[in-house]
């Protein structure tokens, strides 16, 4: 049986749910042609169908048919063949299609191989070396005098106006002190940030040539926290070795003596400033 008529038709096959058969549907929405002189036709079919779906019988794959024209008789088993292979059949495994049925070759499926557990390092295995501990200290080390470079009281007093004149006349100087102690500051910096890329690539080669499976990679000492590494190191190196993390629990110690000693010492400068302030 076919019928003629203006339509919007959209034919979909997939799987089913676990434990069901797999389902097709078909489905066709539009009115008779009566004075519409073309249809529209829009065919969607992924992929063979095996099983049923209602009253219909689905033993045919369709393909994917996207076209406009004019009137379009079509049936209801209109299907276009699909190559022969292995389609999925909704089980998780597949089927062999032959170009014109459905066959009973199966293949199951397989299913995922374990992932590999990682291999103990052999006690007594040094992992912790002169590399590490410049990853954990480099920085600390280069950031410290900064805190005792810079002279706030001589910057601050070129600010202040002079007795006689009653301008600023240090300004010079205070810019001086400013920019000489930027200079300075900045370049243990560099040098702390480069010997800590450096120490963890050393650091990473070592652990590979020790029998660590993937450690941590070095690369991400280039964020300018070197937490980032020497954290993600520990992660890796507690499946392997029972290490202590030392070089990690040194530097976070380390960090937040220095963030106390950093309040100290601002502290200590700004009332230093104050003192000198020519209150009138």
């Amino acid at each position: 049986m076919s019928t003629s008529f203006m339509a919007l038709s959209l034919e979909v096959c997939t799987g089913g749910f676990p434990g069901r058969a797999p389902v097709g549907t078909h489905y066709i929405t539009g009115i008779p042609r009566l004075s519409f002189p073309y249809m529209l036709w829009f065919g969607v079919s992924p992929i063979p169908v095996h099983g049923t779906m209602s009253h219909r019988h689905f033993e045919r794959p369709s393909a994917v048919r996207i076209s406009w024209g004019g009137r379009l008789r079509m049936s209801e088993n209109t299907t276009s063949a699909a190559a022969p292979g292995w389609y999925p059949d909704g089980s998780g495994g597949h089927r062999w299609w032959d170009g014109r049925a459905w066959t009973e070759h199966v293949s199951l499926p397989t299913g995922a191989a374990p992932a590999a557990e990682p291999v103990p390092l052999p006690e007594g295995t040094r992992i912790d070396t002169v590399a590490i501990w410049v990853v954990s200290l480099a920085m600390l080390v280069a950031t410290t005098p900064a805190f005792f470079l810079f002279d706030v009281q001589g910057y601050m007093a070129g600010f202040f106006p002079d007795p006689v004149t009653g301008y600023p006349t240090g300004i010079g100087n205070s810019m001086s002190i400013f920019v000489t102690y930027m200079i300075v500051a900045y370049a243990l910096q560099a040098v702390g940030y480069v010997a800590t890329v450096l120490s963890a690539r050393a650091d990473y080669r070592h652990l590979i040539s020790v029998g660590v499976v993937r450690p941590f990679h070095w690369a991400f000492a280039f964020i300018p926290w070197v937490l980032v590494y020497l954290i993600g190191r520990h992660v890796v190196l507690r499946r392997v070795s029972r290490t202590s993390g030392a070089p990690l629990w040194v530097n976070v110690g380390l960090t937040i003596l220095q963030f106390i000693g950093s309040m100290i010492w601002a502290s200590t400068a700004m009332v230093g400033v104050f003192a000198e302030l020519p209150f009138s």
